[in-house]
């Protein structure tokens, strides 16, 4: 059933995060897509399997906070005009692995005994200072170089058109 509905919001969120971005840029997209998945990991570490069972509602937020961070990173993309789609796939990539954290974290559960609830506090913390970072560090509207790539490429392509006079 957890995958399921974390399959769920997984879908969901890039439309609902894809329009945040759109309308708002990659700032806001970034923030509000970093603090779904700080309280998804909260949430986890909080969580147990009798007392309090958050595990559902914290795999959802980070299930949608996911893709909305995805998103305002591909963007940055378009500063590569010429390789665009390889800079799309290395980002894409790297997004893949980025779930080689839930194995670092499976390792220090068993080899050096962190509870899962510190890891996952842990890894909250980590991404409030992801938050304070995307504040100062992302631009309001996404980087579009396109324009002025082309206009560069007419200026380029119109110099090697002209004859040169010796």
């Amino acid at each position: 059933m957890m995958f399921v509905v974390a399959t769920f919001f997984n879908f969901l969120g890039p439309l609902l995060l894809g329009i945040v971005l759109d309308h708002y840029g990659p700032r806001v997209c970034s923030v509000i897509s970093i603090a779904l998945i700080a309280a998804g990991s909260f949430l986890f570490s909080i969580s147990s399997r009798d007392d309090l069972p958050l595990f559902v509602p914290g795999l959802c937020l980070i299930a949608f906070g996911g893709p909305g961070a995805q998103s305002a990173i591909i963007h940055l993309s378009n500063l590569f005009p010429t390789w665009k789609a390889t800079a799309t796939a290395v980002i894409t990539g790297s997004f893949q692995l980025s779930f080689t954290i839930f194995l670092v974290f499976h390792l220090l559960w068993r080899d050096y005994h962190y509870s899962y609830a510190d890891l996952f506090r842990g890894y909250s913390i980590l991404c409030v200072l992801n938050i304070f970072i995307s504040l100062f560090m992302w631009p309001d509207t996404p980087y579009t170089f396109e324009e002025e790539f082309k206009e560069l490429e007419e200026e380029v392509h119109h110099e090697i058109e002209q004859p040169v006079s010796i």
